[in-house]
């Protein structure tokens, strides 16, 4: 199992270091969003993969033999097969421990998101619920509701933006990151998976949001208020300190050339090497 995890790690952070590397940069935003969300779950498929093609290449310098076991009748073997078995023990505890730690703390955030819905004015829309936040200066959505707070400046565009999160499902990426934060608690990896998603979510709603005539009054939107919803890390916030240069700077990037869709190919190489490594 120890073996499987190291496994784990690595391919997602070779998955990730191709991407902040090479495609982070580009503005192929739905391209990115399909990287990020199937190479997190393929990390976890390919140490199962085992294709004999590649077992029957390698050579034998690199076959790893175990060393041998003497079994003898002073019961040496079998105390040393109990400490090894408790020692697991000790470790599917602390390993359930963490899952309902964790999952506590969702359940946690998922009944502050219910209060919030239940304790608003409430006004349903077409095909989404506004949810007015009183004496409140927050902005975020979480699938069709939008959460904005009556203090909050220029309402309309920040509708538009978080109606395109409600389109287009980022709360369902965001969920889908949230389960492997519960399940696989020690990852660190699957919270900069999130970080990243977080990000490129923001991206995509301010491109279908801006119009490239008028992107002065969408940056001063974006610097005339500071809003903080950290403790949601699934909810979709516009105002995210963290995240405000980052999407001005995006914004400004012209158009990636259609050519540099290539780059990634280079997925392709790389899962060939994972193969071999797994």
């Amino acid at each position: 199992m120890l073996n499987y995890i190291i496994q784990v790690l690595t391919i997602q952070i070779v998955f990730l270091l191709i991407y902040d590397l090479v495609l982070r940069k580009e503005t192929f935003y739905q391209w990115n969003r399909v990287y990020l969300l199937s190479t997190s779950v393929l990390a976890y498929i390919l140490p199962w993969l085992k294709v004999p093609q590649v077992q029957e290449k390698l050579p034998t310098e690199y076959t790893i033999l175990l060393p041998e076991v003497m079994i003898n009748a002073d019961g040496y073997l079998e105390e040393n097969v109990v400490n090894v078995a408790h020692y697991f023990d000790w470790l599917g505890f602390v390993y359930l421990l963490g899952v309902i730690i964790m999952a506590v703390v969702f359940l946690s955030k998922m009944i502050q998101i219910v209060w919030l819905t239940k304790c608003n004015p409430k006004t349903k829309k077409e095909f989404y619920h506004l949810i007015s936040i009183t004496n409140s200066t927050t902005a975020f959505s979480f699938f069709n509701y939008i959460f904005i707070g009556t203090g909050t400046c220029q309402k309309e565009q920040i509708i538009k933006h978080e109606l395109v999160h409600v389109r287009q499902k980022h709360s369902v990426d965001l969920l889908f990151f949230e389960f492997q934060k519960i399940v696989c608690w020690f990852n660190p990896i699957v919270y900069i998976y999130q970080s990243r998603i977080t990000e490129l979510h923001e991206f995509i709603a301010d491109s279908k949001t801006v119009n490239p005539k008028n992107k002065q009054v969408y940056f001063e939107s974006l610097l005339s208020q500071i809003f903080q919803v950290s403790q949601f890390s699934f909810v979709n916030s516009f105002y995210k300190k963290s995240l405000i240069k980052k999407r001005i700077i995006m914004l400004g990037k012209v158009k990636s050339r259609e050519i540099l869709k290539l780059k990634y190919l280079l997925f392709i190489p790389v899962l060939a090497i994972m193969l071999v490594y797994t």
